[in-house]
């Protein structure tokens, strides 16, 4: 059993595709149900179901990985997680082919022979923005704040991006607006992980460019 998919950390909505491989041409009849293979994906075990192949000795597979989802190195259940689910599976003899798969775990396994990690679990929302001065003449001003080590924070002004920045091995992270023209800001964040899952908004920061000179209106002689 192996991956068509690249070994990598996937995240809800995305699709792996598993390959079954026989010793011999097998041909599949989806008439009475379609074949599945169930996978071990955390508390609830989900199943890849059969999509091509018959007339192969590769049958294949499909997955897409749902909210909730976990697998540090995903693998079907046990040694019978193939599944015939009503249809059949048969050699090009006629014969019912042995569905029993290798340990999981074991050599020939999936988990073997790749690595696929698991992770539907988005990263907190980022905390703590702060800037030098909340009101301030600077049209680029820097913003602190702090995310989960390694992810990829986002800050916005409504739906607009302003600026992005990896957060270091301590969370701490800054972004240098994009140019700002004068007016008051609601600045917001967001943080996204290595699989692609992304954090709630933070709370915001308000700040305000004021870029406008003060004028004298009016003075007075006195003797």
């Amino acid at each position: 059993v192996s991956s068509q998919s690249g070994n990598d950390i996937y995240s809800a909505g995305r699709s792996i595709t598993i390959a079954i491989n026989f010793t011999g041409e097998v041909n599949v009849v989806t008439t009475g149900g379609t074949p599945t293979l169930e996978l071990e994906t955390g508390s609830v075990n989900r199943k890849a179901t059969y999509s091509s192949g018959s007339g192969s000795n590769v049958l294949i597979f499909n997955y897409t990985v749902q909210d909730g989802d976990t697998a540090a190195d995903l693998d079907y259940i046990s040694t019978s997680a193939l599944a015939l689910n009503g249809g059949t599976i048969k050699d090009a003899s006629g014969n019912d082919v042995t569905l029993t798969l290798p340990s999981p775990g074991s050599a020939g396994s999936l988990a073997a022979n790749a690595a696929l990690i698991i992770d539907t679990t988005g990263p907190s929302a980022p905390s703590s923005l702060t800037t030098s001065s909340t009101t301030t003449n600077d049209t680029t001003p820097r913003i602190d704040g702090k995310a989960d080590q390694n992810s990829t924070v986002k800050l916005y002004n409504g739906s607009t991006l302003l600026g992005n920045d990896l957060a270091d091995s301590n969370g701490d992270f800054f972004i240098n607006t994009s140019a700002l023209t004068e007016g008051s800001y609601s600045l917001t964040a967001t943080a996204t992980d290595s699989a692609g899952n992304t954090s709630s908004m933070s709370d915001a920061l308000s700040i305000t460019i004021d870029t406008t000179s003060p004028t004298l209106t009016s003075s007075s002689e006195s003797n």
